[in-house]
């Protein structure tokens, strides 16, 4: 994550970011989706809105921002 945004950081043509998962949450696994994970893991805070270790990371890197 902190690799990440630190690339991001670098690029002259990015002004901003998005983090696109706040919090893990729960797919549908269907008939046709057999093999679909039903639980997705890749927010920043769990399910519970409990935070992750990338909840510090990302909250340390936008505290470090060049303003």
């Amino acid at each position: 994550m902190s690799k990440y945004i630190a690339e991001m950081g670098d690029l002259d043509y990015v002004w901003g970011l998005h983090i696109w998962n706040f919090a893990d949450f729960r797919g549908t696994q269907g008939r046709m989706e057999p093999l679909r994970v039903v639980l997705n893991r890749k927010g920043v805070f769990t399910r519970d809105r409990q935070p992750k270790l990338a909840a510090r990371v990302v909250r340390n890197l936008f505290l470090n921002l060049k303003r």
